[in-house]
């Protein structure tokens, strides 16, 4: 069993000095998922407390972020992911809807494509895993992902939108009966015919990560945990959880690996 931290939402607005601030004392590699051309705005929230216009911004601007992140991939203590295009949100009946949802399907493939190239060039890093922003996606990402031989980290929605096949539906039932035996909808790495998925956990407290890494520990299911840099720098409840948990997972022999690693 292995362990990742992921943290989302790098992008032209990010505070990468505040990221190392927050992870480098953990000594852990990390696994960011970066947007290739970011808004400021995640619908109605504004996570980097900058409020502009809601125009795409190219990462590759912001060239101290650029920079640092490139070093720290050299060193092997960043991998990069691809989360989403622009990680814009469209307001539809009421709703706010991300962007692999409300794009169409040839929009879709065109920014899966370019956004990984784009984040390959830009740091000389083979991307293999996708991360959707706000964990949605549908049949149309799927296959923009498998044509452009990406992975999935998620906990994937929209169920009744995705591809039906008999590995679907053997992942869903086995996701409904973990639910029901664990408490919790969590399993190993589902294999698909051309891309693999795995889940993801938030930051627990230690008691309710402890049940969970249990039950992964005597499965070999490997655990993703889900982080936002700026969240547990304001939340030290949070951040002190993180903490607990690299501890507890280090003094059981648990290796903390980058994302990328989980699919091989």
């Amino acid at each position: 069993m292995k362990i990742c931290i992921r943290d989302d939402d790098l992008c032209y607005w990010s505070n990468y000095e505040l990221f190392k601030k927050v992870y480098e004392p953990l000594g852990i590699p990390v696994s960011a998922s970066v947007t290739p051309y970011g808004v400021c705005n995640h619908a109605d929230i504004f996570p980097f407390g900058i409020k502009e216009s809601d125009q795409p911004r190219d990462i590759l601007e912001n060239q101290n972020l650029v920079k640092s992140l490139k070093n720290d991939i050299k060193n092997k203590k960043v991998e990069i992911l691809l989360h989403g295009y622009t990680h814009q949100y469209k307001l539809i009946k009421n709703n706010w809807v991300p962007e692999m949802i409300w794009k169409q399907k040839e929009q879709i493939l065109e920014e899966v494509t370019d956004g990984k190239n784009h984040l390959e060039e830009i740091f000389n890093q083979k991307i293999t895993v996708f991360v959707a922003p706000s964990q949605e996606i549908d049949k149309k990402g799927i296959d923009a992902l498998e044509k452009n031989n990406l992975n999935f980290s998620g906990m994937a929605s929209r169920l009744n939108q995705r591809k039906f096949s008999f590995r679907f539906l053997v992942f869903l039932f086995r996701r409904f009966f973990n639910r029901i035996r664990y408490g919790i909808a969590i399993q190993g790495i589902m294999k698909y015919k051309k891309h693999k998925e795995l889940g993801i956990i938030p930051i627990l407290d230690i008691n309710s990560f402890i049940k969970i890494f249990n039950i992964c520990k005597k499965h070999n299911w490997d655990i993703v945990i889900v982080s936002h840099y700026w969240e547990i720098d304001e939340n030290k409840e949070k951040y002190s959880s993180l903490k607990q948990i690299i501890e507890y997972s280090k003094k059981d022999g648990v290796q903390f690996e980058f994302l990328s690693n989980l699919f091989e």
